[in-house]
């Protein structure tokens, strides 16, 4: 179901996409606050649910469980994508994996299974962290992989 696009949505969406990376919600609202926008920690929350679920952000789980959320510039729905998510920064960069996807699905029916969507998120380090030496340590609330289907 695609929500109605309220001030609030919007202005929380611009944020996530001018935060450029993954961040929390505490992050999101603290910048939104900063900005002049009045808006509640768990209106943000509830905006950000919203909009993972109509595929506009995507989300990975830090190992303390929480969600780091990532504006999606091709919603999930039109077409299959994948990103490359730094560690250390939370800069994530869309991809588009043709013949990975072609090679997993094989796999898969080798194995007797019938995929039925794939997403993924490949961690690593950006070059210009690489070459700050900034770590998965310095970001908080590093990043870990979630497991997720595109039905």
């Amino acid at each position: 179901m695609v929500r109605r696009m309220t001030r609030q949505r919007k202005a929380v969406f611009a944020a996530l996409e001018e935060a450029g990376g993954y961040v929390s919600a505490q992050e999101l609202h603290a910048r939104l606050l900063v900005a002049g926008t009045p808006v509640g920690l768990s209106t943000v929350y509830r905006i950000l649910a919203g909009l993972a679920e109509e595929g506009r952000a995507d989300v990975l789980r830090g190992p303390d469980g929480a969600g780091r959320y990532h504006a999606c510039r091709t919603p999930a729905r039109t077409r299959t994508h994948h990103h490359l998510v730094c560690r250390a920064c939370g800069r994530a960069v869309e991809i588009e994996a043709g013949e990975a996807e072609r090679a997993v699905g094989r796999l898969a029916m080798e194995k007797g299974f019938a995929a039925s969507g794939l997403a993924w998120d490949v961690l690593g380090t950006c070059v210009e962290c690489d070459m700050s030496g900034e770590t998965r340590s310095s970001a908080p609330g590093g990043l870990a992989p979630t497991a997720s289907a595109t039905p």
